[in-house]
């Protein structure tokens, strides 16, 4: 169905969706200032000198923030993501569009995936119950392979299937790898039923244990013998 194509090939970008109405302000502006030229009064040097040794007092007194800087999230809230939605499928207009501009994800144990409750139940015995991935109010989805995840170190971001093809987007590194380790330990604990201690992996999967540690490095050789879904082309 193309996925790797529509995975890979894409970047998560958000400026298509702003270009259209920047040009069309721009245009506004200038018929709305088109004459201005005409009717400014003229100022003599002295006042422009004044006002800007004004300007430089504030500038030293209001230090200008780098322009550069990625935009934070809320400070407020934990797990902070940008949720986007694949669409499209297989075809020359497939493309990303977000979905959350400021979401937060989180994993629960659960009985049942239907359960309302978005407390973690941490009565559940390490047999009783399963990991549940939850972002916002529209991802509900069981940890396990069938969520294809993928992921993408240098763009901070994970892929997945869940009734759709959905990425995250991480605001910055140590929140992606955060995510990552989580990802692996509760996936460890839903497959075999043990705790994700580097000992119960050290005894499942004895020199691949790496893969675990740093899947990054064993992305390409885990995802060869993946099953036909939406990544081949």
């Amino acid at each position: 169905m193309g996925g790797s194509q529509s995975r890979e090939g894409l970047e998560l970008s958000d400026s298509e969706y702003s270009d259209d109405d920047e040009e069309e302000k721009e245009e506004q502006d200038s018929g709305n200032y088109a004459d201005a030229e005409d009717r400014t009064p003229q100022v003599s040097a002295k006042v422009l000198d004044e006002v800007d040794s004004r300007l430089q007092a504030l500038k030293l007194k209001y230090p200008k923030s780098s322009s550069s800087a990625p935009r934070k999230p809320n400070v407020g809230l934990k797990n902070a993501v940008k949720l986007y939605l694949h669409i499209g499928g297989n075809t020359p207009k497939a493309k990303w569009v977000v979905s959350e501009k400021l979401s937060s994800y989180k994993f629960v144990k659960k009985l049942k995936i239907d359960d309302e409750d978005d407390d973690e139940d941490d009565e559940l015995g390490i047999r009783e119950g399963f990991w549940v991935l939850k972002v916002g109010k529209k991802i509900k989805v069981k940890v396990s392979t069938d969520m294809q995840m993928k992921f993408f170190g240098d763009q901070r971001r994970v892929d997945f299937v869940d009734c759709g093809v959905w990425a995250l987007k991480f605001f910055n590194d140590e929140d992606y790898r955060s995510f990552v380790t989580k990802f692996q330990d509760c996936l460890f604990e839903n497959v075999y039923g043990l705790r994700p201690t580097e000992e119960n992996k050290m005894k499942i999967y004895g020199k691949e244990f790496l893969g675990w540690v740093k899947p990054e490095e064993s992305d390409d050789s885990v995802w060869e013998d993946a099953d036909d879904g939406v990544w081949k082309s």
